[in-house]
Order: structure tokens, then sequence, then C-alpha cells
């Protein structure tokens, strides 16, 4: 069973770990749906696999490898998913329109990948990124000072607006906000925003996999990195476990995803290879399990965010976090004090091929 944590955190940021105050309460974890989500994945996240932004695509059923294709991402005012019928859904705001308190179609079908930036600014000044199946990578926001959203200037976007113009994208990377790479499939990485040209473009060379690091560098087939973390890339997946500002948390070759929660990046989230979530202080142990153990197949965590959400192998989504904005779903803007289920079974797309 999984011991969820009540704790009073205040309006302002998410403190998952270290609470004097908190009581604990059993309860039953959410079992898998067969029929949840196109196809439940009765699978556990792998580690040991290069993993994108945004995105959960390997995994392990039976014992054999398989891939998937689980999209979620957080903001500190957005949270996206996409949904079992291959559409994006939102709920909270991006520059240029609101979405609610609730999840709504966002307008995009086939989304791969999400990445999600920080309110700069001005209240609504986020912006975000969605990678489709057509090979485009639709951006929208308020940061493109360096020409980094690919419009070709340097001026707001309220719109969705495909990187560049490209029809080749696979995969995508970002750090800082600052700048995006994307991975095309003939295998060239092209990078854009600052350090990379502004409002063009840079072939920064061939490669499988991509990271950016907090510099705003990018990193091609960087070794021992299995995944850079969501939002700001202070954290990232190796094989001794997840390394955030020289601190490594969790065990060794059995990391998944995790990085630190805003906005003061104190504590932080990581996901095992058993589909369990832990929660840290950079200064202290592992403390958890959070959400329900062994069921978590993809976690949504941002240096940005003081909220996070993990996604149940049978397709529904659960949070916890301030809500300030209603980017939770919730249909308000109340707190989540505990884990949450904001979006039923079967909404999240999941399934194991």
């Amino acid at each position: 069973m999984s011991c969820l944590r009540s704790c009073n955190w205040g309006v302002s940021v998410a403190v998952l770990v270290g609470t004097s105050g908190c009581s604990e309460e059993v309860i039953n974890p959410v079992q898998p749906n067969e029929g949840g989500g196109g196809g439940a994945v009765a699978a556990v996240p792998t580690a040991q696999a290069f993993g994108w932004q945004g995105l959960q695509e390997h995994f392990t059923q039976d014992g054999v490898p398989c891939v998937g294709e689980v999209t979620v991402a957080i903001g500190d005012r957005l949270l996206c998913y996409a949904g079992a019928d291959d559409k994006l859904y939102c709920a909270g705001g991006v520059y240029g329109e609101s979405y609610g308190t609730s999840f709504v179609d966002a307008g995009l079908e086939g989304p791969l990948q999400i990445l999600i930036s920080p309110t700069t600014n001005v209240e609504t000044g986020n912006t975000m990124c969605v990678v489709l199946r057509d090979g485009t990578m639709q951006c929208r926001g308020y940061g493109n000072y360096n020409g980094q959203l690919g419009t070709g200037d340097t001026q707001p976007q309220p719109q969705f607006l495909p990187w560049h113009g490209r029809t080749d994208i696979v995969r995508a990377a970002t750090s800082t906000t600052d700048q995006y790479c994307v991975l095309t499939t003939s295998g060239q990485v092209h990078c854009g925003g600052l350090l990379f040209g502004g409002p063009s473009t840079t072939l920064m060379g061939s490669a499988a996999s991509v990271a950016i690091d907090t510099s705003g560098a990018a990193q091609l087939d960087p070794p021992d990195v299995f995944r850079a973390s969501a939002g700001y890339a202070a954290c990232q997946v190796r094989s001794a476990g997840l390394v955030c500002n020289s601190t490594t948390k969790g065990l060794p070759g059995q990391v998944v995803d995790g990085g630190l929660i805003g906005p003061t990046m104190e504590q932080g989230c990581l996901l095992d290879s058993s589909g369990s979530v832990t929660c840290f202080d950079l200064e202290s142990t592992l403390q958890g399990p959070y959400f329900a153990e062994g069921q978590v197949i993809a976690l949504a965590v941002n240096g940005y965010s003081p909220s996070i959400c993990a996604v149940y192998a049978d397709g529904s989504l659960w949070c916890m976090g301030p809500n300030m904005n209603g980017e939770l779903g919730t249909g308000d803007t109340s707190p989540l004090l505990v884990e949450t289920e904001v979006a039923p079974p079967g909404s999240v797309r999941v399934g194991c091929n």
C-alpha cells in the first residue's frame, strides 16, 4: 500500500520532505486497469536508456523491453498531457491563452513531447513547445528574446507556430528556456536561441541524443547521461543516480527521471525503475514513496514548478501542489495537499509495443 503525506505547505511552495506537522494516511493504491488509456502499460519504466524531456518511452514488460509514448509536462502555470485519443490536453494557461482550471483540448493532435518553460516578466509570460507526429515542433509563448521559439524574430508568439517551419523533427531538448535543440529524421541536431544564432539555427552535427546543460551548451550523445531534468536542467540521470548540483540521489542504475522542485530548487523527486517515486531534500536522504508505489510510469517535475504529477499505469494522472493558477486541472485553485487524482483512468495515452 502507498503511504500518502498530508502536509501544510502554505500556498507558494510544495514542501514535500522535511516537514514537521505532516500526518500519514495509508490508502489502497490504484490498480492497473487493463482497458484504460488505450491499453494500459502493464510495465515499469526502464532505467539506463536515454529519455527525452516531457516523454517516457522506454519500459520493461515481463522482463522484455518495450516502447511506449507517455507524454506529460508541468510548469508553474501549465500542466499538459497527451490523451488516450492522441490529443493534447492542458489546464492553466500559456501566453496568449487561458485553458482554465479543468483540462481542455489544446488544439494539437499527435503530441509526442512537451517542453514547458517558466513564467517571466509578465503574469502569463510562459512558453511551451510540443513535438508532434507530423514532424513539426509547435511553439508559442512570451519568452522569445533570443528567437528560441523559431519564429524568425524575437517577438512574443501568442499562437502555435512550427519551429523554423521544419517538418522533420523527431525529438527536442531545452534547459534554461533560452534555447532549443531538435533532432531530425536524418540524425542531425539543429539548435536555435541564445548561443546558437538567435532567430536563425546552427547545425551542431549528427547524433542520436542531445541534452542542454544549465550553461545553454548542447551536449551531443553525452556519455553517461540518460536524461536531463525538465525546465531548468540542474539535474541529470546518470549511472550513479540522479545528479543535482553535485549531489547524487537514488540507487545506481535504477533512476529513470527526476529533478528539482521550484521555486527554491532545494528539494526534488525522482522516479525509479520499480515504478515508485521518492522525494528528497538536497541535504537529506530519500523519503517516500509518494504516489502509489510501483504504479507510476511517468513523472512530471520541473525546476520552475512547485507541484509534481505522476501518470499511473491505468492512464490516470495524479498531482500534488499549490495549484495557485488552477493548472492541476481540478476545476478550482485549491491546493492539493496529498496525492490526488486529477484525471481518471483512461485519460492519459499509455501503451507498450
